[in-house]
């Protein structure tokens, strides 16, 4: 025997509690699908900003380095003036790019490996294909 399902009386005070409920996610819903339009733009200038704003200061810092080298040059009646020292990224931009220089020796290596595999499967896939028919 099959139990019989049993209906409770209906209630208008949940039937309103449930259309709330419902606009309420449906409210919900357009607030995540406008913060996934606007958030993207809004992460990549504030980066774009943060990167202008390190340059900005790298370019007053090495601005103010030279003032201070002609300055003393010029009390020192010509004598030449001393190595500029490091600004202060300069150990990070120098590992980045030894990092890039690697990643692009790397792929030179790898590359005539990956086109030999490319080649051996397409000559793979032409026989398959011609030999179906």
């Amino acid at each position: 025997m099959e139990p019989q399902p049993a209906y409770e009386p209906f209630d208008a005070r949940k039937r309103t509690r449930l259309a709330e409920l419902v606009a309420t996610e449906e409210r919900l819903l357009q607030d995540v699908a406008q913060l996934k339009r606007s958030v993207p733009p809004a992460a990549a200038q504030a980066a774009a900003a943060r990167a202008q704003a390190a340059g900005e200061a790298d370019e007053a810092s090495l601005a103010r380095r030279l003032e201070a080298l002609s300055a003393a040059a010029a009390a020192r009646d010509g004598a030449a003036p001393p190595l500029l020292s490091d600004l202060p990224r300069q150990q990070s931009v120098e590992q980045a790019f030894a990092d890039a220089v690697r990643g692009l020796e790397k792929l030179k290596r790898d590359m005539p490996t990956v086109i030999a595999k490319m080649e051996r499967a397409r000559v793979a896939g032409e026989y398959v294909v011609g030999h179906k028919e």
